[in-house]
C-alpha cells in the first residue's frame, strides 16, 4: 500500500495535478476509495487527473450528498475480496466475581479470599464492594467511606499493580446499602461487557433464597421475591466456611461452583484464614480503654523491659490487632481512632 502512495504521487504529478492541493486530495481519496487500493498506480492517476482536473475542493469533493462517479477501472462491486464472518467468534467477556461486604475493617482474610478466586482462574478480576449504610444493622457505626478507604489501602499495599483485585464503590452513591440482586443488576446494566459472579460464603447458601431487596425512594424499586430470583439468575462462586453445614464435596446447583474445587483441578489446595471483622473490633476495643492512646487492653500486665536503661514497653489499644490486617489499615485505625470506644 505505501509504495502504492508513492508511485501515485510520482504518477500524479506527472500527469499535470499542479500544486500540492491537488495531490494530497488524491491521495486522500485514494485511501478512502477500496477499489482504487487495487488498481495501478497509472490507472488511478489518469482517473483523478480527469475526476479533479480543476483542482481538488477539498471535502467538497466528498460530502456525501455528491455521488461519486463509479471507478473506471473496477465497475463490479463483486470483485472486491470478500470476508466470511460467519466464522468470526465475539471475543470473550471479562469475567469479574463481585465480593461484597461490610469490611469493617477489611482484614487479611478478606484479602486471601480475593486472591484465592485469582488463583482458582474462576474470575479475571475480583472488584470488593464495601456496602453502604445498614439500616438493618445498627452495630455498624463505621462510615462507608471509612471503611472503602480502608478497602483501597489493603488493595493497593498488598497486591501488585497488575493484579486483578479492585475496589468498587458503587454503594456509597446512595443513602443506603444495596441488596445484592440491585446490585448485580445495576453493575451488569453499566458494564453489558463484563460477566460477572457473586461471592458467597457457604454459611449463607441456604439463606439466599430468603433475602429480601427493599426499595430506596429515588434510586430503586423494592424486588418481590428477591432472594429466589437472585438464586436463579446469578452466578455465584462459594467460598467454604466453618460451621455452614455444607461441605466443600456437596453437589451445587449448576450456576454455583465452589472455589476450592477450582483450585483442586489445578493441583492446589484453597488456603482458608479463619478471622472475621468482629474478632478484629474485639481486640482494638478493651472495655477498660477509656483514652485514645497509652492504655493496653490488660491493667493489670506489668510492662517489660525494652533492654534500654530506663525505658519499659508501653502497648496500646490496637496491638493485639497487629498481623490481622495489613499495616496501611492499621494506621489508618490509629490515625482516627476507629473502634477504640465502640
Amino acid at each position: 500500500m505505501f509504495r502504492q502512495f508513492l508511485r501515485l504521487r510520482r504518477g500524479t504529478a506527472a500527469a499535470g495535478l499542479a500544486g500540492s492541493a491537488a495531490a494530497a486530495g488524491a491521495l486522500y481519496a485514494f485511501a478512502r476509495d477500496p477499489v482504487m487500493a487495487s488498481s495501478s498506480a497509472e490507472e488511478v492517476a489518469s482517473y483523478y487527473k480527469q475526476q479533479y482536473k480543476n483542482g481538488f475542493q477539498g471535502d467538497q469533493d466528498l460530502a456525501p450528498e455528491r455521488t461519486m462517479p463509479q471507478s473506471p477501472v473496477h465497475s463490479d462491486a463483486h470483485l472486491l475480496p470478500s470476508v466470511n464472518r460467519a466464522g468470526w467468534e465475539e471475543p470473550p467477556k471479562k469475567r469479574v466475581a463481585v465480593y461484597g461486604g461490610s469490611f469493617n475493617p477489611i482484614t487479611n482474610a478478606h484479602l486471601n479470599c480475593a486472591a484465592e478466586i485469582i488463583h482458582s482462574k474462576l474470575a479475571d478480576e475480583v472488584w470488593i464492594v464495601p456496602c453502604g449504610t445498614r439500616p438493618d444493622k445498627p452495630s455498624l457505626r463505621t462510615s462507608g467511606l471509612h471503611r472503602l478507604i480502608m478497602c483501597h489501602l489493603a488493595v493497593d499495599t498488598t497486591f501488585g499493580s497488575r493484579f486483578g483485585v479492585k475496589v468498587c464503590d458503587e454503594e456509597m452513591h446512595y443513602p443506603r446499602n444495596m441488596p445484592s440482586i440491585v446490585l448485580m443488576r445495576h453493575l451488569k446494566t453499566q458494564h453489558p461487557a463484563i460477566d460477572f459472579s457473586f461471592v458467597i460464603g457457604s454459611d449463607l447458601i441456604n439463606q439466599l433464597k430468603e433475602w429480601d431487596a427493599p426499595g430506596c425512594p429515588g434510586a430503586w424499586e423494592g424486588i418481590p421475591n428477591a432472594g429466589e430470583k437472585f438464586a436463579k439468575e446469578g452466578k455465584f462462586l462459594v467460598i467454604s466456611r466453618p460451621g455452614s453445614g455444607i461441605k466443600g464435596d456437596e453437589p451445587l446447583p449448576e450456576n454455583f461452583e465452589w472455589i476450592g474445587h477450582a483450585l483442586n483441578a489445578r493441583g492446589s489446595k484453597l488456603v482458608e484464614t479463619f478471622l472475621s471483622s468482629s474478632e478484629v473490633r474485639n481486640r482494638l476495643r478493651g472495655a477498660d480503654d477509656v483514652v485514645r492512646y497509652g492504655l493496653r487492653k490488660g491493667q493489670d500486665d506489668p510492662p517489660r523491659s525494652t533492654g534500654i536503661r530506663g525505658v519499659v514497653e508501653q502497648h496500646t489499644w490496637y496491638d493485639e490487632a497487629e498481623g490481622l490486617v495489613p499495616p496501611s489499615v492499621l494506621a489508618h485505625i490509629v490515625r482516627y481512632g476507629l473502634y477504640a470506644r465502640d
